[in-house]
C-alpha cells in the first residue's frame, strides 16, 4: 500500500495557539474541542458554532506539544466540497497566524506546506482516492471517469429502457403480471419510477443483494407468521397510540360537558367511552391479530347518548361536544370497514399472493443494477454511489459478510490517521458509515483507542432523498455516555478558553482523567446559539418544545436540546430601529368570499410592525365593540393588550377602541399596508373578483404581502427609518440591504417562480436558482423545437413551431397554405413541395423553377422557405459534426435570437434562458455519449417525469438582491431577515400503488386482476403508516431548520381555508397545552400526526401563547367551547363573536406590546419565553365593507388616516400627517391640514429635477474610435442621435417584423477586416530584421502558420507598402530603438463629461444638484454634473520612447477615395489628441510629436 510516510514530529510552544487564547469557549465546546482516547459524538444545535470548534480541535491536534500531529495524518469528511475549502481555510488562516507569532518554527511551516495534500475533503473524494489508488483491485480503468448527476441520471434511463425492451421481448408471464399490478393507469412509468426508488435505495447499503433479497423473504415471514412480522407491529402500535389519544380527546369533552351551561347529562356517558378506550388500548397493546381485531369491535360498541331535558333549547356547543363524540365514533368505523374487517388469515393469505410479485420485482431491480454497471464499465463511467461500494470492496475482507472486517488497506489507514472527524454525520446514509468504521479505530488495536469524532444535530438531518439515516446518529447518541467536564485553563476568561497545550495527549482518556466508557464512546452536547437575537432562539424554543417529541422524529426537545441564546448584539444608537423583535406571523385566509361576512377583515395582535399602528388610550367611540369587561386593574374605557403588563396605545376617531380593551377595529381597503396576503394549497384557486388584488392568486397575495414587508424593512416610511442590523465586519448597525433577506420555501416547484415574479414587479430586486417553469419558456421552447427539427424534420409540431417562430416568421394563413399544397403527405414534406426542395437530398430540386412556384401563388413563401431548408441543412451538418454547444451557438449567431429575445418584454430574462440551455449544451458535451438526439431524450425524460430545471438567473446572488431558495439549499447559511413562506402548503404524501420504507421495504396492494381493482394490504397500510411518520419527522427537522436560519427578523407567514374553523381545530388539538405555570408542555404525538402543514403544528403549539389572541378570537368565533380569548396572561371575555352594537365586526385584536419592553412579562409568568406578533388577514385589501367613516378615507389609526402613527420611528411613535392619506389617494387636503412644512416638503419634491439630466442619452463608457465617428460628416447624415450611432447592423426582419436567418457571410474581407490585417503584421512584425518586402513576405507567410493570420487575411496585407513605409525616416526611427517601441497599446482612461460632450457643456454647468426633500438636506454637495467622468478605452497603434519625449505614430489603411487629405486628417485629429492625452497622463512623459500615416499613398501628416 502507498500511504505517506509519518512525518517528525516537533513540539510546539504553548504560546503558538495563536488567538485561540482570546476566545472564550462554552465547557461544551472545551469538551469537544479537547477530549481524546475514544469516539466523540458531538450533537451541536443550530448556531451553535461546530465548525469553528471542530477547526479548533484540529488546530489543537497540530500544535499540541506534548504530541503534535501533521495535519495529513487526519482525515475529515466535509458534507460538501465547499465546507471542505472553507475548513482548510480556515485551519490556513490558524497556522498563518501561529506562524507570524513563531516565524522560525519548522513544524508549523510544514502544516501550513501539508495542508493542500491533507485529506479534509467529501466522503466521495475520499473513496474516489481508494479507488484511484487500488483500481487494480477492482479490475477498473485506471482512467475511469466520474459521471456528473445529469448524465447519471441519463444513462439510468437508457438501461432502464434496454431492460424493460428486453422483458417485453421475452414476454415472460411474471414480468407482464407485475406491469399489468402496477405499471400505471396509462404507462409502466410508476413501476420505473419504483425500480429506480427500490435501487437507489439497496445501493446506500452496504449489502445491496441480501436487502434486496429480505424485501420478498419479508412477505414469506408475514404470511407464516403474521402476528410478529413487523408490519403488524406498526400498525397494532399505532391503533393503540390512536386509542389513548381518543380516550383523551373524549374525557375532555366528558370534562366540558360537566362545565356550566354544558350538557352535564351526557358527561357520564362520553366518560365510560373514555374509560372503555383506554382499556382497549391496554389490551390491544400485547395483542395479536385476532385479539386486535376483538379488540377494535370492543371499542366500536356506543352507548346511546341520554335525552337533554324537554324543552331544551338548541344549543351549537353542545352539539359541537356531541360533535367531537361522532368523529371518533367514525374514525374507529372506518377502521372495521378497512383493513381491520378482514380476518388474520385473509391478511395473511393476501400476503402470500404478493410474494410473487415483490420476487419479480426484486430481480428486476437486480438485473437493472447489473445492466447498469456493465454499461458504465463500457463507457469508463462510475457514479458517486459507485465510488462508496468500490471503496467498500477495497476496505473489507467480504463484503457480503454480516459483520464487515477490515482489509489490510483498511488496518493501514487505521493505522496512519490518527483521528477521523466527521462533518453533518446526521445525514450520513448506511453505507457512508461502514467506510468510515473501517477507516477509523474501534479501539482493537494494540496501543490505540477509538479515534472516530463525528459532529453534527439530528434535527436538522433533512436529506432523506438522499438516502440521509438519522437513525445512525440517534443510534450513537443514546448509547454513548455523557461527556466529563473539561476544566477551564488558568487565568481564561468566561467559561474557560481552548488553551494552546491541547489539555491531554493523545493516549490519555480525558483532560479530566475520568475514565474512558466501557462501550461506545462520549456523548457532548452544544446547545449554545451564537447566531440569533434571544427572541428568535426563544420562539424556536417554545415551538419545538411543543411538537418535537419522541414518537415522531426520535428526539425530545426537552431541556437538554433547548437552545441557549449566546449571540452578543450591541445596544443600538437612540433612535435606531434595531434590536430585539418579536416573531411576525402572518396568517391569511384562502377563501375569503366564502366567510362570514360578519367577520373583521383582519386580526393582529399589537407587534405587528406596519400592518397595525399603535393605539393605547382612548374614550370610547361610536362603532367600537360593546364592553365585555374591562382588564383588572384599569379604568371603563382604557385599552389594555392581553398580557401586557398595562401598556396602552393611543387612537383617536371613529371605532379606534373598545371599551373592553380589545383594540378591536374595521380594518378596509387600501389603508391596511400587508393586507393582501394569502396562501397556496393542494386545491385553493383564486376567485374573480372586480378588483385587481383579489383577482391575484391565494400564493400570490402572500407574496404581496411579503414584497410590502420588506420594502418597508429596507425602505422605511414616512417619518420611520429602514431597519438596521448589525454589521460584524464594520463594528457597527447600517441599514438592512436587499441582500439581507431571503424568503425560504418547502418546495420551489410552482413557488419560486410566483415569488420572484410578485417581488420584482414590486419594486423588490430577486435572485434565485430554485425557479422551474424553464422549459416551458417560450424562447426556450423554440430553440428545443429547432433543435428537435434538426434532429427529425419529419415532425410535425416541432417543424410549424419553428416555422411560426421569429426564426422562419410566417403566420398561421402561411402554415394553412403549406398544408393545403399537399395534404396527402407529413408537414415537412408539403413545406418543400412548396419550396421546391428535395427532402432526401436536403437540395434544392432539380426541376424547382421560381417562375413556375410564384406562378402558383407561392413566391415569397417558397423564397422564405427555400432559405430556411438551406440554413436547416447547414445546421444538420454542423450538428453530425460539432458539439450540440457550438451549432446553438452558431444557430444564434445566425439568426440573431438572443439579440431579438433581448428588445422582448423581460428581454434580459430571456436572453438569459437561452444562454443557460447553451451551457447546459456545453456540459452536455463533456458526457462520455453526447449527440444531439441523447440531449433531445434527457429534456423529453424530464418533461415525462414533470420535472424542470430553473429558469436562468438574470441577476447574480453577490447583487443587492433579495434571495429565493428552498429550506434545504438554505442549510449551513444564515440570514439577517429571514421570510418563511408558504407554510400553509399541505404535505405530501405519497399514494402510488407501491410505496416503499427503507425499514419495512415495499408495500403493494393487493391486485385483482379479474376483478379490476386493487385495495391495500396489510404490508401496504404499514408501509404507508411507516412512510407517513418519517416524512412528517423530516418535514418536522426541515421547520426547524428553516425557522434557525434568522439572525436578526423572523417573519412566518401562511395560509389556510377557512380560518375560524380551522383555528377551532388548532384550539381543540390544542388542548389544555399547560402544564399550570411550568410552561408549555409537548403535544402528543398523535395531534401532530394529523398535521397536514407547518401551520398546523405552529398554531397548535402556540394558541395559547398570550400573543395569539388573534387565533382564539377565530375559535370562538367559530364556537370552540372553552376558548379563553386572552389566554393565560389576561382576562378577556369568552365565548364567540365580539360583534359591534351596530353589527360591525371588529377587526384588530391586541394581544403584546408595541414597544417591546415588557411584552414578555404575561406569558413568561404561564412558562411562554417567547414574543410573538400576529397578523390574520380574513380579506386582502379591497374586499369587505367600510369602516366607519366617510367612503374612500382611511379607518381611524390606520396608516394615513387621522390620529395614526407610526410605532418605528426614532424616538418613539411618530404621528403620521393627516394630509398624507388624502394626498396619496389624490384627493383634495381637508381645510387646514396642511401646514407651511408640508407645502415645502412638497414643493422641494414637485421642483426636483434629475441633476445628470442632461448625460441621460449619452454613453457613460466610449471607445476613441466612436469619438472620432462623432466627428465623422458621413456619420452625421444618418438620423439618430449621436451617442446612438455605433456599429448598427441593421436587424435581420421580415416582412412582418420576425427575424429571419442571415445569408452565408461571403468570403471576401471587408475594409475594417483588411485594417485589422495590416495592424495585426504590423504588432507581430520583427523590427530587428531586414523589413524589405520580400522579408515582410515571408514574416506574414510565418504568421499564417502561427495562426496569427488567415489565408484570406495574409492574401490583402500589402508588404510593398509596409515595406516603403520602414524605408521612410519615420520607420527608420523605429527601426534604430526596436526594444522601446510599443504596439498596439492599450488604455483606459477618465475624462470628465464636459470635455468629451461639449455640445452639452452649458448645460451641465448651470445644472446644480439639488436635495431631493428633507431627508437629504444635510448630504454633501455633490460634484458638478460636467465633472462627471465618462470612461474612454483605446488602443494606441505604436509610441517610441526616445530621449526627449515619446513618438506617436498612427496607421490608416483608409484609402481617400476623393476625399481631400486633409478632411481625413480633421476626422482623425481627435482621436490623436486623446492618445496624446492618454500617453501622457499615464507614461507621465510628453508627446513631442504625433503622426497619421496613410500606408495607401505612403504619406505622413504631423498632427498637433
Amino acid at each position: 500500500m502507498t500511504v505517506p510516510e509519518p512525518s517528525r514530529q516537533e513540539p510546539v510552544a504553548q504560546d503558538a495557539a495563536g488567538s485561540s487564547a482570546e476566545r472564550a469557549w462554552t465547557g461544551e465546546q472545551r469538551q469537544a474541542i479537547a477530549l481524546r482516547g475514544t469516539s466523540l459524538l458531538v450533537s451541536a444545535a443550530a448556531g451553535a458554532g461546530k465548525t469553528t470548534v471542530l477547526v479548533e480541535r484540529i488546530v489543537q491536534r497540530l500544535l499540541d506539544p506534548a504530541d503534535p500531529l501533521d495535519v495529513d495524518r487526519l482525515l475529515v469528511v466535509t458534507f460538501t466540497e465547499a465546507a471542505a475549502t472553507q475548513m482548510k481555510d480556515r485551519i490556513r488562516e490558524r497556522l498563518e497566524l501561529a506562524i507570524a507569532q513563531r516565524p522560525n518554527d519548522m513544524h508549523l511551516r510544514r502544516q501550513l506546506a501539508l495542508l493542500g495534500r491533507a485529506s479534509i475533503s467529501t466522503v466521495h473524494s475520499f473513496c474516489l482516492r481508494i479507488v484511484r489508488q487500488y483500481f487494480y483491485r477492482l479490475g477498473l480503468d485506471p482512467a475511469a471517469k466520474v459521471a456528473g448527476e445529469h448524465e447519471s441520471q441519463l444513462l439510468r434511463y437508457e438501461v432502464l429502457d434496454e431492460l424493460f425492451e428486453r422483458r417485453y421481448a421475452a414476454a415472460a408471464g411474471d414480468f407482464l403480471a407485475l406491469v399489468e399490478a402496477y405499471g400505471g393507469r396509462r404507462n409502466d412509468e410508476s413501476l420505473r419510477q419504483l425500480v429506480l426508488s427500490v435501487y437507489e435505495s439497496a445501493i446506500s447499503r452496504p449489502r445491496p443483494g441480501a436487502w434486496l433479497d429480505g424485501l420478498a423473504r419479508r412477505y414469506r415471514e408475514a404470511a407464516a407468521d403474521l402476528d410478529h412480522s413487523a408490519w403488524f407491529q406498526t400498525l397494532r402500535d399505532g391503533v393503540v397510540r390512536q386509542l389513548r389519544q381518543y380516550a383523551t380527546r373524549l374525557a375532555a369533552v366528558a370534562a366540558q360537558c360537566r362545565q356550566p351551561g354544558g350538557p352535564a347529562v351526557w358527561a357520564d356517558t362520553i366518560e365510560g367511552d373514555a374509560r372503555r378506550l383506554a382499556a382497549v388500548a391496554d389490551e390491544a397493546a400485547g395483542a395479536g391479530c385476532d385479539g386486535l381485531l376483538q379488540a377494535l369491535q370492543q371499542a366500536d360498541t356506543w352507548p346511546r347518548l341520554p335525552q337533554r331535558p324537554r324543552g331544551e333549547a338548541e344549543n351549537p356547543h353542545h352539539n359541537r361536544l356531541k360533535g367531537e363524540r361522532e368523529a371518533v365514533k367514525k374514525a374507529i368505523a372506518g377502521w372495521r370497514k378497512g383493513l381491520w374487517s378482514r380476518p388474520a388469515a385473509d391478511l395473511a393469505a393476501e400476503l402470500q399472493r404478493l410474494e410473487p410479485y415483490v420476487t419479480t420485482l426484486v430481480d428486476l431491480v437486480k438485473e437493472f443494477a447489473a445492466s447498469l454497471e456493465a454499461a458504465k464499465r463500457d463507457r469508463g463511467l462510475m457514479d458517486f454511489s459507485d465510488m462508496e461500494h468500490y471503496a467498500l470492496r477495497v476496505l473489507a475482507e467480504d463484503v457480503e459478510a454480516d459483520v464487515l472486517q477490515p482489509s489490510d488497506v483498511a488496518r493501514e489507514l487505521r493505522r496512519f490517521y490518527q483521528e477521523v472527524l466527521v462533518d453533518e454525520y446526521q445525514d450520513i446514509n448506511p453505507l457512508q458509515d461502514a467506510i468510515l468504521r473501517l477507516v477509523a479505530r474501534d479501539g482493537e488495536e494494540e496501543g490505540a483507542g477509538p479515534n472516530l469524532f463525528m459532529v453534527g444535530d439530528v434535527k436538522q438531518s433533512i436529506y432523506a432523498f438522499r438516502q440521509a439515516e438519522p437513525g445512525l446518529f440517534l443510534e450513537r447518541y443514546r448509547t454513548y455516555a455523557p461527556a466529563p467536564p473539561v476544566p477551564a485553563q488558568d487565568g481564561a476568561p468566561g467559561e474557560g478558553v481552548a488553551g494552546g497545550d491541547g489539555a491531554g495527549g493523545a493516549g490519555g482518556p480525558s483532560p479530566a482523567g475520568g475514565p474512558c466508557p466501557a462501550a461506545g464512546g462520549w456523548r457532548v452536547e452544544l446547545n449554545a446559539n451564537f447566531r440569533s437575537r434571544a427572541s428568535i432562539v426563544e420562539a424556536v424554543n417554545d415551538v419545538f418544545a411543543r411538537i418535537m417529541v419522541p414518537d415522531l422524529g426520535g428526539l425530545a426537545y426537552d431541556d437538554a436540546a433547548r437552545l441557549r441564546p449566546r449571540a452578543t448584539f450591541p445596544e443600538p444608537p437612540a433612535g435606531v430601529p434595531a434590536g430585539d423583535a418579536p416573531v411576525e406571523v402572518y396568517v391569511l385566509e384562502r377563501k375569503p368570499d366564502a366567510l362570514d361576512g360578519d367577520l373583521p377583515d383582519r386580526l393582529a395582535t399589537g407587534d405587528s410592525p406596519r400592518t397595525v399602528p399603535e393605539a393605547g388610550r382612548g374614550d370610547r367611540t361610536e362603532g367600537s365593540l360593546p364592553g365585555a369587561g374591562t382588564e383588572p386593574g384599569t379604568k371603563d374605557g382604557e385599552g389594555v393588550r392581553a398580557g401586557t403588563g398595562g401598556a396602552t396605545r393611543t387612537g383617536v376617531g371613529t371605532g379606534a377602541l373598545a371599551a373592553d380593551g380589545t383594540g378591536v377595529q374595521r380594518v378596509r381597503g387600501e389603508g391596511a399596508v400587508g393586507g393582501d396576503g394569502g396562501g397556496e394549497g393542494e386545491d385553493d384557486g383564486a376567485d374573480e373578483e372586480g378588483d385587481e388584488q383579489v383577482d391575484l392568486t391565494a400564493l400570490e397575495r402572500e407574496a404581496l404581502l411579503v414584497a410590502r414587508r420588506i420594502r418597508d424593512l429596507v425602505e422605511g416610511g414616512p417619518g420611520r427609518p429602514p431597519l438596521h442590523v448589525w454589521d460584524s465586519d464594520l463594528k457597527r448597525y447600517r441599514p438592512v440591504r436587499y441582500r439581507d433577506v431571503v424568503v425560504l420555501l418547502r418546495s420551489a416547484k410552482g413557488r419560486a417562480a410566483v415569488f420572484v415574479d410578485v417581488l420584482s414587479r414590486h419594486g423588490v430586486p430577486v435572485y434565485t436558482r430554485s425557479g422551474s417553469g424553464y422549459l416551458a419558456a417560450p424562447e426556450v421552447e423554440m430553440v428545443l423545437a429547432l433543435l428537435q427539427v434538426l434532429d427529425n424534420p419529419r415532425q410535425d409540431i416541432p417543424l410549424a413551431a419553428v416555422l411560426r417562430s421569429p426564426v422562419v416568421g410566417l403566420d398561421a394563413a402561411n402554415l394553412a397554405r403549406i398544408r393545403l399544397a399537399a395534404r396527402d403527405t407529413n408537414f415537412y414534406e408539403a413545406a418543400c413541395r412548396v419550396a421546391g426542395w428535395d427532402p432526401d437530398r436536403e437540395e434544392p430540386a432539380a426541376a424547382a423553377d421560381p417562375a413556375t412556384t410564384a406562378s402558383g401563388g407561392h413566391g415569397e413563401l417558397a423564397k422564405r422557405l427555400r432559405t430556411f431548408f438551406a440554413d436547416l441543412a447547414r445546421w444538420r451538418g454542423y450538428a453530425r459534426r460539432w458539439p450540440l454547444s457550438r451549432v446553438i451557438q452558431k444557430i444564434y449567431d445566425e439568426t440573431g435570437l438572443l439579440t431579438f429575445v433581448a428588445a422582448l418584454p423581460g428581454g434580459e430574462q430571456r436572453r438569459a434562458n437561452l444562454e443557460a440551455l447553451r451551457e447546459r449544451a456545453r456540459q452536455f458535451d463533456r458526457f462520455a455519449r453526447q449527440g444531439l438526439f441523447r440531449f433531445l431524450r434527457f429534456i423529453e425524460r424530464l418533461r415525462e417525469r414533470g420535472d424542470d430545471l430553473a429558469t436562468a438567473p438574470a441577476l447574480g446572488e453577490n447583487d443587492d438582491v433579495v434571495r429565493v431558495m428552498t429550506i434545504h439549499q438554505s442549510k449551513g447559511l444564515e440570514f439577517p431577515v429571514v421570510v418563511v413562506a408558504d407554510l400553509g402548503a399541505r404535505f405530501r404524501f405519497e399514494r402510488e400503488q407501491a410505496l416503499f420504507h427503507r425499514e419495512l421495504g415495499l408495500g403493494l396492494k393487493v391486485a385483482d386482476p379479474q376483478l379490476r381493482i386493487r385495495y391495500p394490504s396489510l404490508a401496504y397500510e404499514a408501509v404507508r403508516a411507516g412512510q407517513r411518520l418519517d416524512t412528517l419527522a423530516e418535514e418536522l427537522r426541515i421547520l426547524y431548520v428553516a425557522l434557525t436560519r434568522a439572525k436578526e427578523r423572523l417573519i412566518l407567514v401562511g395560509s389556510a381555508d377557512d380560518l375560524p374553523k380551522t383555528a377551532a381545530g388548532w384550539w381543540a388539538a390544542a388542548g389544555d397545552g399547560q402544564g399550570g405555570g411550568t410552561g408549555p408542555q409537548p403535544l402528543p404525538a398523535a395531534t401532530l400526526e394529523r398535521a397536514r402543514s407547518y401551520l398546523d403544528w405552529l398554531a397548535t403549539a402556540l394558541i395559547h401563547h398570550p400573543d395569539a389572541a388573534p387565533l382564539r378570537q377565530l375559535a370562538a368565533a367559530a364556537g370552540a367551547a372553552g376558548v379563553s380569548v386572552n389566554g393565560p396572561a389576561g382576562g378577556w371575555a369568552s365565548g364567540a363573536g365580539n360583534a359591534a352594537a351596530d353589527g360591525s365586526a371588529g377587526g384588530v385584536v391586541d394581544g403584546s406590546e408595541g414597544d417591546g419592553g415588557d411584552s414578555g412579562k404575561g406569558a413568561a409568568a404561564h412558562g411562554w419565553r417567547s414574543r410573538w406578533s400576529w397578523t390574520v388577514i380574513l380579506r386582502p385589501a379591497g374586499t369587505g365593507e367600510p369602516a366607519t367613516g366617510e367612503a374612500g378615507e382611511p379607518a381611524p389609526g390606520e396608516e394615513g388616516g387621522p390620529g395614526g402613527c407610526d410605532p418605528s420611528g426614532p424616538g418613539g411613535p411618530q404621528p403620521v400627517p393627516a394630509w398624507l392619506g388624502p394626498l396619496l389617494r389624490g384627493e383634495p387636503l381637508p381645510p387646514g391640514t396642511v401646514d407651511d412644512e408640508a407645502v415645502e416638503a412638497l414643493r422641494r419634491r414637485l421642483a426636483w429635477r434629475y441633476p445628470f439630466a442632461a448625460l441621460a442619452n449619452r454613453f457613460a463608457k466610449r471607445s476613441v474610435s466612436e469619438l472620432k465617428r462623432q466627428a465623422d460628416p458621413e456619420w452625421q447624415e444618418f438620423p439618430l442621435p449621436a451617442d446612438l450611432r455605433r456599429g448598427l447592423r441593421r436587424p435581420r426582419l421580415g416582412e412582418d417584423g420576425a427575424a429571419v436567418p442571415a445569408p452565408h457571410p461571403e468570403p471576401a474581407l471587408t475594409g475594417a477586416e483588411r485594417g485589422t490585417a495590416t495592424h495585426r503584421v504590423l504588432q507581430h512584425l520583427d523590427l530587428a530584421g531586414p523589413l524589405d518586402a520580400q522579408a515582410i513576405a515571408r514574416q506574414v507567410e510565418a504568421m499564417v502558420h502561427r495562426q496569427l493570420l488567415t489565408r484570406a487575411e495574409a492574401q490583402v496585407v500589402d508588404s510593398e507598402a509596409l515595406a516603403r513605409f520602414f524605408a521612410s525616416p519615420l520607420g527608420q526611427r523605429l527601426r534604430r530603438a526596436p526594444s522601446r517601441v510599443h504596439r498596439e497599446w492599450m488604455f483606459t482612461l477618465g475624462v470628465p463629461a464636459k470635455a468629451l460632450y461639449p455640445d452639452l457643456a452649458g448645460a451641465l454647468d448651470s445644472q446644480e444638484p439639488a436635495p431631493f426633500g428633507a431627508a437629504k438636506a444635510a448630504d454633501p454637495p455633490s460634484a458638478s454634473p460636467g465633472d462627471d467622468l465618462v470612461v474612454v478605452q483605446g488602443i494606441v497603434d505604436c509610441f517610441v520612447e526616445e530621449d526627449d519625449g515619446l513618438l506617436l505614430l498612427d496607421f490608416k489603411t483608409d484609402e481617400p477615395r476623393g476625399r481631400p487629405l486633409d478632411e481625413l486628417v480633421a476626422l482623425y485629429a481627435g482621436q490623436i489628441r486623446f492618445y496624446r492625452r492618454a500617453l501622457a497622463e499615464i507614461t507621465g512623459r510628453p508627446v513631442k510629436e504625433a503622426y497619421l500615416y496613410f500606408l495607401a499613398v505612403d504619406q505622413a501628416v504631423p498632427v498637433t
